[in-house]
């Protein structure tokens, strides 16, 4: 496929083909733009911006938070089912990851909640700042 461009001249409305790689004159360069009723723009701080960009956090804290929660119930059920009579060092492997796991679910949860809504304030911040 060819690198083509259809400039039109426009006293004779007669198209004529070109390569993409000559160069175009400024002024057969044609803008079509559809017309707005009005434009809203909104002035948005260095710090909002980096939130913005950043986006919204609480999802991966919440997946984190369930694979701890999930990982501490299948510890704390092997423990609960398991006869360690003979094996107490594995015991406490389990008894191990099965606390570390609910503190871990613990702090992510708490992250959760204290970020679930910061993207949201933010957007709504920005948006209040112009009274419609």
């Amino acid at each position: 496929m060819h690198n083509e461009i259809r400039e039109t001249d426009s006293t004779n409305n007669v198209g004529a083909i070109k390569s993409a790689s000559e160069p175009r004159e400024a002024s057969k360069v044609q803008i079509k733009r559809g017309v707005v009723d009005s434009l809203i723009i909104y002035e948005v701080s260095e710090s909002e911006l980096k939130i913005i960009e950043r986006g919204a956090p609480q999802g991966i804290y919440m997946n984190i938070f369930l694979f701890f929660v999930s990982m501490s119930f299948s510890f704390l059920i092997v423990l609960l089912t398991v006869d360690f009579q003979d094996k107490e060092f594995i015991k406490y492997i389990f008894l191990f990851l099965t606390i570390c796991g609910c503190i871990t679910s613990i702090v992510f949860i708490i992250l959760w909640l204290a970020n679930k809504n910061e993207f949201k304030t933010t957007i709504c911040t920005i948006k209040n700042r112009i009274k419609l």
